[in-house]
């Protein structure tokens, strides 16, 4: 009834312009709900899957690890430094989380100008033994970021290329999601895909940040198999 009589009201009051107007007030209202359903999804997905692997529905199972950096820690504790003005929780000063360590800035930019880079290097890291796999999904996520990149540029010229942009930009999250995925399950570390999608797409800097660390922390090397 609110809906309709604020319509009505719109309609009489600005004709087109206002349906315009009501339209795109209902968008930028629903587009936050649209990213928490999102989340909900995410956390349906985790339960179930928990609930899966143990009868008495403890969360988190026991036998899963957990990436040393979270994806909102590394260079983003800076912003809970700041807002807290300095009084981080004892238990995050005790793990190191108070502030970023100097290899979690520098990956950071790495993976936000040229996140080629460190994903060449993780894939070294991670898999030695697929020199050519890492060599073409390198490759592959290369061509998909200058493309995106130039693509939004080319906007200004034509609105055609918005389109082709984004479809180039999700790729990248696409191949990126694929690795985090895998190296994620290959070592039992605590997460799903959907998580992985959303980080790879949105927060891509701390993924690179997360993997070269996580793989740092377990030993891999950088280059050659050891048998």
């Amino acid at each position: 009834l609110t809906e309709g009589s604020v319509a009505c009201a719109l309609l009489k009051a600005g004709g087109a312009d206002g349906l315009k107007a009501l339209q795109a007030a209902s968008i930028i209202t629903g587009l936050p709900y649209t990213v928490i359903m999102c989340y909900m999804l995410q956390s349906i997905e985790i339960m179930c899957s928990h609930a899966q692997k143990s009868d008495d529905m403890f969360l988190p199972s026991p036998d899963e690890g957990t990436f040393a950096t979270p994806i909102y820690g590394g260079i983003l504790n800076y912003v809970e430094y700041l807002v807290s003005f300095g009084g981080v929780h004892p238990k995050r000063v005790s793990r190191g989380m108070d502030l970023p360590k100097s290899n979690h800035i520098k990956d950071f930019f790495f993976g936000l100008l040229v996140p080629f880079v460190p994903l060449q290097r993780f894939l070294n890291k991670a898999y030695p033994e697929n020199a050519t796999y890492n060599l073409f999904t390198t490759a592959c996520y290369t061509i998909c970021y200058v493309a995106w990149v130039v693509l939004f540029i080319l906007v200004s010229a034509s609105t055609a290329f918005r389109a082709w942009g984004w479809i180039a930009y999700f790729a990248n999250a696409v191949i990126l999601t694929n690795v985090r995925t895998s190296f994620r399950e290959k070592y039992n570390l605590r997460g799903d895909i959907l998580g992985d999608f959303f980080a790879s797409a949105f927060f891509y800097p701390q993924v690179y940040v997360q993997l070269l660390e996580q793989a740092d922390i377990l030993g891999l090397p950088e280059s050659g198999h050891e048998e």
